[in-house]
């Protein structure tokens, strides 16, 4: 199956998945997943979960002191 991670007002990164987590994603193109919400039809998923949708987004979380 074919997934795209879309990152919110950046750029989209288009995956060939099979039995993949977002982890792994994020791992591929160099994202901490403490860095990013992942958002499939606008809801949270977690970052161990089987990726089965075919679009979701990434939404930067920013923090500071």
């Amino acid at each position: 199956m074919k997934a795209i991670l879309s990152i919110v007002g950046g750029d989209s990164h288009e995956f060939d998945v099979s039995n993949e987590t977002y982890v792994d994603l994020l791992r591929d193109i160099n994202i901490s997943p403490n860095e990013v919400v992942i958002l499939v039809d606008g809801i949270p998923v977690p970052h161990d979960s089987p990726v089965t949708a075919t679009h979701s987004k990434l939404l930067t979380v920013l923090s500071g002191g």
